[in-house]
């Protein structure tokens, strides 16, 4: 009975809760990658002293490790300096929870991104935000979908707020937290009351650190608290919105003349909140100080180099409550005597309201929830109705928005109703990986209702089996404790695709995957299949005709709509839609893969896929709909390579086996990583040794050898051709040996190992 107990609780706590305010000094810095300074008192000074410190920085490491490793000595640094500032007036809160996402390149690494902290301050939850978002005057669709992308995936392990063992009241000791190093961007919080010395900060290490795709739906499967299951939220950083259409010389007329309002009537997020494409649900104070970027370092001038920057408050703070009035934002500015970086520091000042448990009250008011669930015991047996127990998903996608269908279950009897999801005979799970039910168990008491979600999402965990040809099809067994059993039915259609399949399948396709699947094509003998999987070939002729010469191949994002594009195309065999990719008139395909044959081709039927990428020209003046300028030169180009990227992350047993997986991290020479390759599958090896040859490829274009590309590289597409089965974050000395292994494959024979250990650097 504790969840219904626990749930009543909080319907109830307004009767044994009292409630307090307290101060929150939050802040902002993007240092540009500067040494720590320790002068930083006139930026983290209050007139009275504030209860919690959140102090969030961006750009502490712009070095290429920083980017996918988690230590850095910047962090440390920096947080002395912090602490400098403040002085001795910190404390220790209770349930500290921390957790990142990196969306910077490729959409995996640190480079942006955000890092989060969810604790308890007596009993209400808060949880501080502080983010890195795209750069660029036009990224403004890139920012907004940065933020989301924070949004999903950021996520704490639910612990229930109320929790309730043998007795009514269970106090929670405070953990003290010890620093722990970050890098470009990360949040450190600081909390206290005068009384108590001591130091918390608490901080992510890489935001991101190569999350991958799979698993990413866990905020949605009710697994784990999101950012907004909070009392109240903060968000900072560097949130890199601009000015927009208006010139750098007009922006610096019109603050000169203070025209505050006019310059503020074409802010990016402001935009963005009032048509409720990102931040719309949180509020911003009045902003009056000057545009916090970019200035001359070490001055207070606007930007005078070549590129001329115009200013913009990039550099912002938001709050949200779930209750009215909940945080009253008591000051708001920036810090022109800080001069360390191109941007200025952004503080703000708070009054917060929390609530604190009264014990008696508290055990009072459970003492009588206990009463009331006496009271509807009896010897009667549980009856219920549910409002449905068939649901069709009808077509569903790989990685396409989760589907939710609602079953509701009214208790119908006079007794407590207990219900629960159960495994069916000889299973160990209640339902297919690829849905989720939220809640799984629950109680309820006569006469109500409870409304249960079955949730649908197919991602890199689920597609290899329903790639393989199991059905989207479950009986769910919901039981009800002393009652009976309902049976819930459950299915979809699934079409197979050739992102999550494995290699050895796919090079025995006869055609396409979606082809191969509707006209019940048998696979080709192993005798007959084909060198490579021709999707590969196809993203790889693609790049190596239209971008082989950019120098940020691989290291920039692709767009998701064009991705998506792309992927129906390998799955189905249309041809890619230049128009839409390139704008530009198609060029000679390259020649194909030993064992590919071109089929017959279908008639192309692009006007189904205007759809899905028709929101690339949606922007008008008038700001109607979402704007989507900004996507960057050669985005067809850059959605290829990712799509490649996100190609090779879903294969099921990743290019390199997992059984080598130690064996390439132990590698010490280019030799040993050679011998690594002969061990591998067929198949396998052959995808390895065309990607990386079409790397190197890549890697000559650049007459100059360019160590740092090189680097960035070996880092992306490490990540991808060499996982660890394990779930758990890759491990700094893992991360920086996958490097080490795939630079053997993309430097020249010629680099002897000591210029190799000079350039790349030693673990």
């Amino acid at each position: 009975m504790s969840d219904y107990v626990a749930k009543r609780m909080l319907e109830r706590e307004a009767e044994f809760i009292e409630q307090q305010t307290i101060s929150v000094f939050a802040a902002t810095w993007n240092v540009n990658g500067k040494f720590a300074s320790d002068i930083l008192d006139t930026w983290l000074a209050c007139e009275t002293e504030p209860d919690i410190y959140a102090i969030g920085f961006q750009e502490l490491d712009l070095s290429a490790e920083a980017f996918l490793l988690y230590d850095s000595t910047r962090e440390e640094d920096w947080t002395s300096a912090v602490a400098h500032g403040l002085g001795e007036h910190f404390t220790i809160v209770k349930d500290i929870q921390t957790d990142s996402a990196g969306v910077g390149i490729m959409g995996m690494m640190g480079n942006k991104g955000g890092v989060s902290i969810r604790m308890r301050f007596h009993d209400t939850t808060i949880c501080f935000v502080n983010c890195h978002l795209a750069a660029d005057d036009n990224q403004v669709q890139r920012r907004n979908q940065d933020y989301l992308e924070i949004c999903r995936r950021i996520s704490f392990p639910i612990n229930p707020l109320y929790p309730l063992p043998s007795s009514p009241i269970s106090p929670i000791n405070p953990i003290p937290i010890s620093s722990t190093s970050t890098t470009s961007s990360n949040i450190g919080l600081t909390g206290g009351l005068p009384s108590t010395p001591g130091v918390l900060s608490a901080a992510v290490n890489n935001i991101g650190g190569m999350v991958g795709m799979s698993g990413s739906y866990g905020a949605v499967q009710g697994k784990a608290f999101s950012i907004f299951d909070s009392d109240h939220l903060i968000w900072m950083g560097d949130l890199n919105y601009r000015i927009e259409a208006l010139p750098e010389y007009e922006i610096k007329d019109l603050w000169s003349k203070k025209e505050i309002d006019v310059l503020l009537k074409f802010d990016q997020l402001g935009i963005q909140r009032k048509n409720k494409w990102a931040f719309d649900e949180f509020e911003e104070g009045q902003i009056t100080f000057a545009p916090t970027y970019k200035y001359d370092v070490r001055t207070n001038n606007w930007d005078s180099s070549e590129k001329n920057r115009a200013p913009a408050w990039t550099d912002r703070i938001l709050w949200r409550s779930k209750e009215n009035n909940g945080i009253q934002q008591l000051a708001y500015r920036s810090h022109m005597e800080i001069t360390q970086s191109d941007h200025k520091p952004v503080s703000a000042v708070f009054n917060m309201k929390i609530k604190k448990i009264i014990p008696y009250k508290y055990n009072e008011v459970h003492s009588s929830i206990v009463r009331e669930l006496d009271k509807f015991e009896n010897d009667n047996m549980p009856d219920a109705k549910i409002s449905c127990s068939v649901f069709d998903y009808g077509d569903l996608q790989y990685f396409g928005e989760p589907q939710t269908k609602i079953v509701t279950i009214e208790n119908t009897g006079q007794v407590i109703l207990k219900f629960k999801f159960v495994p069916k005979m000889d299973e160990r799970h209640i339902c297919q990986p690829w849905l989720s039910i939220e809640p799984a168990q629950g109680y309820i008491i006569p006469g109500e209702k409870e409304a249960i979600k079955l949730i649908v999402a197919i991602d890199n965990i689920s597609a290899p089996a329903l790639n393989a040809g199991s059905k989207v099809e479950d009986i769910l067994i919901m039981h009800l404790e002393n009652g009976k059993d309902f049976f819930i039915s459950v299915h979809g259609n699934y079409t197979p695709t050739c992102f999550a399949n494995n290699l050895e399948r796919l090079v025995r396709l006869p055609k396409p995957i979606k082809r191969t699947h509707q006209e019940h094509l048998p696979l080709y003998p192993i005798e007959h299949q084909i060198s490579v999987p021709r999707e590969i070939w196809r993203m790889l002729d693609f790049i190596s005709r239209y971008g082989l010469n950019l120098d940020d191949l691989f290291l920039v994002s692709g767009h998701q709509p064009m991705m998506k594009h792309i992927r129906e195309c390998l799955d189905t065999g249309e041809e890619f839609d230049l128009k839409l990719l390139l704008q530009q008139p198609p060029k000679a395909p390259s020649p194909p893969p030993i064992g590919y044959e071109d089929d017959e081709a279908t008639p192309n039927e692009h006007g189904k896929h205007l759809t899905d990428i028709s929101i690339l020209t949606a922007y008008s003046e008038n700001l109607t709909t979402p704007p989507q300028d900004g996507l960057g030169e050669n985005i067809g180009v850059h959605s290829m390579a990712e799509s490649l990227i996100r190609f090779l992350e879903s294969l099921p047993e990743p290019v390199i086996p997992y059984h080598l997986y130690d064996q390439c991290l132990n590698v010490t020479n280019r030799l040993a990583a050679h011998e690594v390759i002969e061990l591998i599958p067929s198949v396998h090896a052959n995808v390895f040794i065309y990607v990386t040859s079409f790397l190197r490829e890549v890697i000559c274009q650049n007459k100059k050898k360019d160590f740092a590309r090189i680097e960035m590289l070996a880092i992306v597409l490490g990540s991808v051709l060499l996982r660890s089965k394990s779930t758990e974050r890759v491990l700094d000395s893992h991360a920086q040996r996958k490097k080490n292994f795939l630079l053997h494959f993309l430097t020249d024979e010629t680099l002897d190992e000591e210029e190799f250990e000079d350039n790349f650097g030693a673990e």
